[in-house]
């Protein structure tokens, strides 16, 4: 919740006549600075944005890896040398204990207190007035009064345990697997009232799970292509992974196309100076428009063909060989021979003519 308290004048600047033509002296002048400045950062923009879509186009589909496995007991993969899909138990080694309500057998707990804080924030408002035929502007520093729950970081926490997975030991952390077991809230507890809140929620373990991984003789490989520990089934695993393969690769493709719009839109900042020559903005702002929706379809093309280029490029190497074979080899055909085009001579007198 958001309140004003107070609103005073911090600074005032005169920017000059408030005459029409004044406004758009000053207007032009400005605009000259921002896109030049604006034109080399759009180069920069334009080169890496080549990184996304190339991304995009070369995403794995670890889904469609672990859709082909079959689920194999982890008792079975002792010395087992590939990717797999195994079953079994997920017990954590350690025994954690909560700091508030009641849970055991857990891989990981969340603690969070949260405390209802009123505070003071400041920030600055700007907005140009008209005084005595000049244009002013005022800047004004505001403070509101917010009050919202604050996490408390001192008091809050979150512990995870290692898990043992048959005859595998899941470390916790950046070595260990992706723990995609759902987080469950055992206890709430305070509101607005008690201006204090807590909450604990737990990754539940001793339960069934799935473990997607690539092993060597039995164990871990040191960097698998896919390393996840689920409860849910192997056709909820799948549908999950290819959503967010999907999710990220048209992420990447949406960003690739407004990064793109926004490099294109300052490359082309100083040829825009010429609209400046009107000092009615509306004409201006019409011929802005049509060439940043241009810029937008430059966008999209180029997105498109990086994406192509990348994710087929094998097929662009065939269809390019092919041409060149197809060149060559009729290149080297024998010409065929031109036909004579030239007339009998005119016959001896006292000879009959030919035909």
């Amino acid at each position: 919740m958001r309140r004003e308290v107070s609103r005073r004048v911090v600074n005032e600047k005169v920017l000059g006549s408030a005459n029409p033509m004044a406004r758009w002296g000053r207007d032009s002048k400005q605009s000259c600075f921002g896109a030049f400045s604006g034109f080399f950062i759009g180069i920069l923009i334009f080169f890496l944005t080549f990184m996304l879509p190339f991304s995009a186009a070369r995403t794995e589909k670890d889904s469609r890896d672990i859709g082909k496995l079959d689920v194999m007991k982890v008792e079975d993969a002792s010395g087992f040398s590939g990717k797999a899909l195994l079953s079994g138990t997920a017990e954590p080694v350690e025994q954690l204990r909560v700091p508030r309500g009641t849970a055991s057998n857990i891989i990981a707990f969340r603690y969070t207190v949260e405390k209802y804080e009123t505070r003071i924030e400041e920030h600055d408002e700007t907005h140009t007035e008209v005084r005595n035929g000049k244009d002013v502007q005022v800047t004004e520093r505001v403070q509101e009064e917010v009050t919202e729950w604050v996490t408390d970081k001192d008091r809050s926490r979150e512990e995870w345990s290692d898990v043992r997975f048959g005859h595998l030991l899941l470390e916790s952390g950046s070595a260990g697997p992706r723990f995609d077991i759902p987080w469950q809230e055992i206890f709430r507890e305070g509101d607005e009232g008690t201006k204090l809140r807590e909450t604990v929620e737990i990754k539940q373990g001793g339960q069934p799970c799935l473990l997607a991984i690539e092993m060597k003789d039995g164990n871990v490989v040191a960097e698998p292509d896919f390393f996840r520990l689920t409860d849910k089934t192997k056709d909820q695993l799948v549908s999950t992974m290819d959503s967010e393969e999907e999710g990220g690769r048209w992420m990447k493709i949406v960003f690739s196309v407004i990064l793109w719009t926004i490099a294109f839109n300052l490359m082309l900042g100083p040829a825009m100076l010429m609209f400046n020559i009107f000092p009615v903005k509306q004409v201006g702002g019409c011929a802005r428009g049509i060439v940043g929706f241009m810029a937008f379809l430059a966008a999209i093309v180029t997105t498109w063909i990086t994406y192509v280029l990348t994710k087929f490029w094998w097929v662009i190497v065939l269809l390019i060989v092919g041409l060149a074979v197809f060149m060559v080899v009729r290149a080297m055909q024998p010409g065929k021979a031109e036909p004579d085009m030239d007339l009998d001579d005119d016959p001896e007198p006292g000879e009959p003519a030919a035909g």
